[in-house]
């Protein structure tokens, strides 16, 4: 692709997954945490909330996605921004009945194939129509993300469909949805506060710096992304045991879930994390071709903030499936706050070099947070215990 197709296609699968992991108010990860004690609820509640996890989500998406399509149309924006914000739009609401699909099959236990048709064969799938492509645009790209998740959408409709529907036809719906609401709400600022850190370079590296340099730093972080691999797909295989260890009060079973990830992500993301220090410009050069060579300079500081909050992830899953909310979503504000202000200070003046200080920084900030409060919580702390469902 073009370096401006390239930027363009960063941005639409940034803003479109922002889109939906901040427009639904944190219920993607409420339905992870009910989907995995979904049959130790009443039937009523359980018919009442597979109901309201598909209309909130759908109408808070829904009603940004037709805002931003009205800004890409409207013509008071660049033209680029205007394209790359409709294509945002059209790709967001397929990602999003992805997403709610994915979540409750890692919430009824599938996490293997939750990762499979959600994440692994969308992927596949636009690499070879992109591949099928002499010189992809952006507007191919986003076709083919398209038409991807709406193959992912058919064959996860088919796994768990059958499921979803048995709850809906049993009994009369009850509602708590206040209730509901305000746990997703209070994951949403905890998940959302990482994303925005994740998403840093889209939201200030781009105005500051300039397209270009999105393009290059992106290539950085996307190579050492790869650092995340082990520990992203341990969170569905582990969340469902964490959270009904908790509810079990189960204190033994819930420091074993925890330290189990723990011993993976030490077996797999640390020999990792060493082989990327090694000629990072020939790396980056080979994968994203020669003019984004000079990216490798600033990975050492990305591989660092990697690992750390690839060793923090347990802990934020354990705060997301217990009641931990509150230590969730302070941790991710201070993360974020730290980045923004520091991205602030360091982009204008050392450009993506900024962006990598400030993300290490605001990274080590949060996982700080994250590993204090999981502590405390596996009753690991001196003489400090969960503030609420006390496990005992």
């Amino acid at each position: 692709m073009s370096q401006e197709d390239n930027a363009g296609l960063i941005y639409v699968v940034g803003m479109s997954q922002l889109v939906v992991q901040l427009g639904t108010l944190g219920w993607l990860n409420l339905i992870r945490r009910m989907a995995a004690k979904l049959d130790l609820e009443h039937p009523d509640l359980a018919k009442g909330f597979v109901l309201r996890s598909l209309q909130i989500p759908c109408l808070l998406v829904i009603s940004i996605c037709i805002a931003t399509a009205i800004a890409g149309l409207s013509g008071s924006l660049d033209p680029s921004l205007s394209k790359t914000l409709l294509y945002t739009a059209i790709v967001a609401f397929p990602l999003l009945i992805n997403s709610i699909l994915r979540e409750y099959l890692a919430g009824f236990n599938r996490p293997t194939i939750s990762v499979l048709y959600s994440e692994t064969l969308p992927f596949a799938l636009t690499i070879a129509a992109l591949l099928a492509f002499r010189n992809p645009s952006l507007k191919a790209a986003c076709a083919c993300l398209v038409v991807s998740f709406l193959v992912s959408i058919a064959i996860q409709l088919r796994i768990i469909g059958p499921h979803l529907w048995q709850v809906l036809k049993t009994g009369n719906a009850a509602f708590q949805t206040g209730a509901w609401s305000r746990i997703a709400v209070l994951t949403a600022v905890g998940f959302g506060g990482k994303l925005l850190m994740d998403r840093m370079d889209t939201l200030l590296l781009t105005p500051i710096a300039g397209l270009d340099q999105l393009a290059f730093f992106n290539s950085a972080t996307r190579l050492t992304g790869l650092l995340l691999l082990v520990p992203v797909i341990l969170i569905p295989v582990f969340s469902p045991r964490v959270s009904k260890a908790f509810h079990e009060h189960d204190v033994r079973q819930l420091r074993f879930e925890v330290f189990l990830q723990l011993a993976a992500i030490a077996v797999t993301v640390v020999p990792a994390a060493i082989a990327l220090q090694f000629s990072p410009n020939s790396l980056i050069a080979a994968i994203f071709g020669e003019k984004y060579a000079s990216a490798g300079d600033i990975m050492w500081l990305i591989i660092i903030a990697q690992t750390l909050f690839a060793f923090a992830l347990p802990f934020s899953n354990l705060m997301a499936m217990t009641n931990g909310e509150m230590q969730y979503a302070a941790a991710s504000v201070v993360g974020f706050a730290v980045n923004f202000v520091l991205g602030l200070i360091l982009i204008p003046k050392f450009s993506i070099w900024g962006a990598a200080v400030a993300t290490l920084v605001g990274t080590a900030s949060l996982s700080l947070i994250l590993v204090v409060a999981g502590f405390r919580t596996l009753q690991l702390w001196p003489a400090v215990y969960h503030r609420a469902g006390r496990v005992s």
